[in-house]
């Protein structure tokens, strides 16, 4: 289960139009009452997404919720503040980063239009040296990064000292539809707790 929290972002991404968009405020109380009936349909696995999703300070609690449940959490990730998270969301329950990168370097940071951003994903990788996660790594194929994709597909078995995902669960696979439609190609609906 997808569980987007709103499109509140801190980097101006090419492929994206949530930084455009207006923020979205809403109270706690709310994402725990959609998170609370999500709960109800007994999701094997709960991946939250955004926009940036470590923009909500409640982000730990909504995971150890849903990690009480039985589901298995991860967190999707711009990486840009992660590094700081890493902890809490692993104390909270949280399973498995997810982190946006496009490209290496500076064109990662192009991609993104957020300088710095490359290097701030790779310290959050080295961070995850002492937490119990595993991250995986999102990429949104363009003309621009195209260069990059055997790089970046090296990227997790680099990290050779870090726990892969077992190969054989499902729990937080993409499906074929999600394979066949990028992310841009879906519609952003603004002010929506999740789709």
């Amino acid at each position: 289960m997808y569980f987007g929290l709103f499109d509140n972002c801190n980097a101006q991404c090419n492929m994206c139009d949530c930084w455009l968009l207006p923020r979205t405020a809403l109270p706690d109380k709310h994402y725990e009452e959609v998170l609370n009936s999500v709960l109800a349909l007994e999701p094997s696995a709960i991946r939250f997404t955004g926009g940036e999703p470590l923009l909500l300070a409640s982000l730990p609690r909504l995971v150890a919720v849903a990690a009480a449940a039985g589901s298995r959490v991860s967190v999707i990730s711009n990486g840009r503040v992660l590094r700081s998270k890493l902890a809490v969301l692993a104390d909270s329950g949280c399973r498995e980063i997810v982190l946006s990168i496009d490209a290496m370097g500076g064109t990662h940071d192009l991609i993104r239009n957020t300088p710095g951003l490359f290097a701030r994903c790779v310290g959050a990788i080295e961070e995850l040296r002492s937490t119990d996660l595993v991250y995986g790594v999102n990429t949104t194929v363009q003309a621009l990064g195209v260069d990059d994709l055997e790089r970046l597909g090296e990227m997790p078995a680099e990290a050779a000292h870090l726990v892969a995902p077992d190969p054989g669960s499902r729990g937080l696979a993409a499906d074929s539809l999600e394979r066949a439609a990028p992310a841009c190609a879906r519609p952003a609906p603004a002010n929506k707790a999740w789709r």
